[in-house]
């Protein structure tokens, strides 16, 4: 922590402390602007409403039972305004400030009615004030928040700690220094760092930006794990803190956000992301993937993804089991292979695929059937794969009944497929 600054004691009254609009607490646009001094001030209403959102009410609870307690006392810092009496922004305490500052407010709207003693305390408040350098403070204020809230008891949640990091990464220091500074290892400031880096890639994109939310930042963790198969797939550049992979990276994207609105992410927490990666170590699942498939409409792994290639080998195999669709020649015992109108034999029997004699006229055994069964699966199977591969990247319809035809379709055609893997 730098020494360099000076804290001095102060009493200040509610109405100077402003509250921090780019607090760590509050969501954000893509486009992070570091506010003028200047402007903090037409900024009370709307930080005001967002921290409302931050589960005051305990603190509100504990005002009220208590009064406002200076045990943990505000930090500030001085604006640098032209105005009487000075005004200064919260570097910490936010939270707290708002809770009271919304209490006064219902008081002066008639809401409620406050105890005199808490309303004398709206008059003095005891804060601690940070004075020095701007970097100075700048460097006092994250250090204050690292031990509060990124390693002391007081935690944020990860993506707010990560923009913290982030802040100070461009600010120009080392993740050794910010490590240092945060009391956190060098490694885990990288970790979250690059993990901020690519959700912000997100957001700023054209097409998915507005879909992205701030949980998302804890999947893109996981695409950025030492396991390297996510970096790997979407091409993480560790130069620009960037994914270059377009093709893999919409695919990424839709499996973060919803398509229609009818169906839920398919990447909506820890668990999908780490099975997603797995699938991706499959090339079978691989290839399904990045055509679209969600994860729950994936082939099974027993059913071969046949391509063209696999037909066209299969058609010519070399095992002579060609002799069952050719017109074969007559044998030695003067027999005809299995496929041809047969003759005759010395005993008065007939090749298997003739309808056998007999008063019934049952048929031949699942056996005599297997070679041509064998070769229609080579047929049947990559172009059913294809037709399912197909259906599953359609994106939902509007209509359920729609919906509810499409699955009776996937549902048949994977039971086709899994009777045609010989299951």
């Amino acid at each position: 922590m730098n020494l360099a600054v000076k804290l001095i004691d102060l009493k200040l009254a509610l109405s100077q402390l402003m509250l921090d609009p780019s607090n760590y607490r509050l969501d954000y646009t893509s486009q992070e602007v570091e506010l003028d001094d200047s402007e903090v001030k037409d900024l009370q209403s709307d930080t005001q409403k967002r921290l409302e959102k931050e589960r005051l009410a305990e603190l509100r609870d504990s005002i009220l039972q208590n009064g406002f307690l200076e045990v943990d006392r505000i930090v500030v810092r001085k604006l640098d305004v032209e105005i009487n009496p000075p005004l200064y922004m919260i570097v910490e305490g936010n939270r707290r400030a708002a809770a009271f500052k919304g209490l006064i407010e219902e008081h002066n709207d008639g809401e409620i009615r406050l105890p005199k003693v808490i309303l004398n305390m709206a008059d003095s408040i005891g804060v601690i004030c940070v004075e020095g350098s701007s970097d100075e403070i700048s460097d006092y204020s994250a250090a204050l928040m690292g031990i509060r809230h990124v390693s002391g008891p007081k935690k944020w949640a990860g993506f707010q700690s990560a923009r913290l990091i982030n802040e100070l990464f461009e600010k120009g220091k080392k993740l050794t220094e910010i490590g240092a500074l945060l009391a956190i290892g060098p490694k885990d400031a990288g970790r979250r760092m690059r993990g901020y880096k690519a959700f912000m890639q997100m957001r700023g994109d054209k097409e998915f930006g507005q879909a992205s939310a701030t949980n998302h930042y804890a999947l893109f963790l996981e695409f950025l794990a030492p396991s390297q198969v996510g970096r790997d797939w979407l091409q993480w550049n560790n130069s620009t803190y960037k994914f270059e992979h377009r093709e893999n990276l919409v695919r990424l994207y839709s499996g973060l956000t919803t398509n229609t609105g009818d169906l839920p992410p398919e990447i909506k927490n820890i668990d999908a992301a780490r099975e997603f990666l797995a699938k991706l170590q499959i090339e079978h699942f691989k290839l399904q993937i990045e055509a679209g498939t969600r994860l729950h409409a994936l082939l099974p792994e027993k059913i071969k993804v046949h391509t063209q290639a696999d037909t066209s080998a299969a058609a010519k195999t070399g095992d002579n089991t060609e002799a069952s669709t050719q017109t074969p020649a007559k044998t030695g015992d003067n027999t005809e292979a299995s496929t041809q109108t047969p003759a005759k034999t010395g005993d008065n029997t007939e090749a298997s695929t003739q309808t056998p004699a007999g008063d019934d006229g049952a048929s031949g055994s699942k056996a005599d059937f297997a070679p041509a069964m064998e070769q229609g699966k080579h047929i049947i199977v990559p172009e059913l794969t294809k037709f399912l591969a197909l259906l599953t990247t359609f994106k939902s319809p509007v209509l359920p009944e729609e919906q509810k035809i499409l699955n009776q379709i996937l549902l048949a055609v994977k039971r086709v497929l899994a009777a045609a893997g010989g299951e």
